[in-house]
């Protein structure tokens, strides 16, 4: 595993005492940058006193410079000379495992383990080591011993979390997150009281790793929300730190916001200039805003980093469709191809083609794939023969398409889309009852299927529809939260209730359905126009004309079938000059 710098956890032990000859001496030859001369004061201190403080202070110099080798020989030296301690041993595995031979590591990780089981620190270095050399069951036996013996260490517990997360079990890592968090905030505050702002600060890399893996857990349990939360609480420890950047615009852009990515990005690439894979997000956030220009920008620029990175070329290639280029588009997506023909490069090669009037190759490359992806393959014929001209066979490969992944909420819209784009409405019952089958706790669907009986089929199927659109609405605890929801519910009613008064169902339902709907919206011209009418069907003009008048006050633009209502009512009235100007109104609004 890459990232996890064991140097981190370097136990520093403390110096001579302050303004004593050999620390002026040693503080002279630092200032000087004459390391030489300090090494060599220090093996002489060592080999004098024979205090182990000057060897682990010399090791920690080597380190400094780069000398890891030497660093490490010091270490082992200092096993033999001073084998009861954990010292040599926590410093010796460091070296081993980053610098150093990794079975190495492992032998000294073990002979640790073994040597200083009650020592909290050396147990807790040992299950990290373990940890990164995917030894899962010694690692977690490591981390279990060191939580024993050290309960109350935040970076211990946010080591252990980590490590959970990592092996795919992140709902035992949230159960543990809310400790860790009191633990980690409990040692921020005793370090502000003692060491200010500087012990603040050397905290706040526990606070990140405890935030990124919070995150990491709540993103594998599918908590974005909650992900994005701590993602972003770990961005505060560390500015745009790559990992964390990545992962939360990641989110933003499966929820189709590539903005709030944009943002992240920006943020990081200030911070990491120049990074190969922050710029390939990039031109996909860019792509995904229509900012096609720019994208292609950041996507050449991740190419010419990693040019054999095929999601790039892909990108580029629909990045240069959008802008038109077809030649240039066909030549990335032949390269991602020949990079790596996945499916999805294999999907947009073969689009390309049918697109570009290679209508016979194209449809080899599509149908070429392997049966999962078959629907895809027929949807997009259908797509590229759409934007052709060619409708028959886009109705064809659509419909072939919901053929092949009957579940695929998806390919059956576009369908549905298809056929209500060239008025082929009375076509569409057969999908829209599917989408209900597919997708039975979606009130859009109950309720597409409902307005469809409403125009064209049975008023019983009709009722039943909207009572389900209602029922769902209804059962989300969450709706009144929302005046987008509430805004809906409030159209359902009305239309139900219209419904019910223009294809004689029970004017008594429809008049409390249209009630409701008013409570909902109470200033919509068409809500006021609707129980108008059902005022006027159940033969009461007078209460009719209240309503149909405020409709008409309230209406912002106008509305044949309002004015047409209004003329009925005033004519049943006996207000036949009214009647007449509002039938004249509906015909010019037509």
């Amino acid at each position: 595993m890459t990232g996890l710098c064991l140097f981190l956890l370097l136990a520093q032990e403390p110096g001579p005492a302050e303004g004593t000859a050999p620390e002026i001496i040693l503080e002279e030859y630092l200032r000087s940058g004459d390391y030489n001369a300090m090494f060599r004061a220090l093996d002489s201190l060592y080999g004098e006193t024979g205090d182990p403080k000057y060897l682990s202070q010399e090791i920690d110099h080597m380190v400094n410079q780069g000398l890891y080798k030497d660093a490490l020989k010091k270490a082992e030296l200092g096993i033999k000379r001073h084998p009861d301690t954990s010292l040599f041993y926590q410093h010796a595995l460091r070296l081993a495992f980053n610098y150093g031979s990794q079975r190495r590591a492992r032998g000294i990780a073990e002979e640790m383990l073994k040597r200083f089981w009650n020592d909290p620190g050396a147990v807790h270095l040992a299950g990290m080591v373990f940890d990164n050399l995917g030894m899962t069951e010694k690692a977690e036996k490591a981390y279990m011993r060191a939580q024993e013996l050290a309960p109350d260490s935040p970076g211990i517990l946010v080591d252990y979390i980590s490590f959970l997360v990592r092996n795919e079990r992140p709902r035992e890592a949230l159960s543990l997150c809310p400790r860790a968090n009191m633990l980690v905030e409990q040692a921020c505050s005793l370090a502000l009281e003692e060491k200010g702002i500087a012990g603040l600060m050397n905290l706040s890399g526990l606070r990140y790793r405890l935030q990124l893996s919070w995150g990491l857990a709540y993103d594998k349990q599918e908590g974005k929300e909650d992900a994005k939360t701590h993602y972003k609480l770990a961005l505060e420890e560390r500015k745009g730190d790559r990992s964390v950047s990545l992962k939360l615009a990641e989110i933003y852009l499966k929820e189709d916001a590539p903005d709030s990515a944009i943002r992240v990005l920006e943020e990081a690439l200030s911070e990491n200039p120049g990074d190969g894979g922050l710029m390939k997000v990039m031109g996909i956030a860019l792509y995904q805003a229509e900012k096609y220009q720019l994208a292609l920008a950041y996507l050449g620029g991740a190419e010419s980093i990693n040019p054999d990175d095929d999601q790039i070329h892909y990108y580029l290639s629909r990045t240069l469709y959008e802008l038109k280029n077809l030649t240039e588009a066909t030549r990335e997506i032949d390269m991602a191809v020949r990079l790596n023909p996945s499916p999805t490069n294999l999907l947009y090669k073969g689009f390309l083609e049918v697109y570009g009037g290679y209508l016979e190759e194209g449809s080899k490359t599509l149908l070429s794939l392997a049966d999962e992806r078959v629907a895809d393959a027929f949807s997009l014929l259908g797509a590229a023969m759409e934007i052709k001209g060619k409708n028959r066979l886009a109705e064809k490969y659509y419909r072939k398409a919901v053929e092949a992944n009957p579940s695929d909420t998806g390919k059956l819209r576009r369908l549905i889309s298809f056929l209500r784009a060239r008025g082929r409405e009375k076509d569409l019952e057969p999908f829209l009852k599917r989408l209900t089958e597919i997708d039975p706790r979606n009130p859009s669907a109950w309720y597409e299927l409902a307005m469809w009986h409403s125009e064209y089929g049975e008023l019983t199927v009709c009722d039943y529809a909207f009572s389900q659109t209602e029922s769902l609405i209804l059962s989300d605890s969450s709706w009144t939260n929302s005046q987008e929801t509430v805004n809906f519910l409030a159209g359902v009613l009305n239309n139900w209730a219209y419904t019910l008064s223009i294809r004689g169902g029970d004017l008594e339902k429809a008049k409390r359905l249209s009630q409701r709907a008013q409570e909902l919206s109470p200033d919509n011209p068409l809500c006021l126009d609707t129980h108008a009418w059902i005022y006027f069907k159940m033969g009461n003009p007078e209460k009719a004309r209240v309503y149909i008048e405020r409709a008409l006050t309230l209406m912002e633009s106008p509305n044949p079938e309002i004015f047409g209502h209004a003329a009925e009512i005033y004519r049943a009235l006996g207000m036949e000059d009214k009647a007449r100007e509002y039938e004249k109104k509906a015909k010019e609004a037509r």
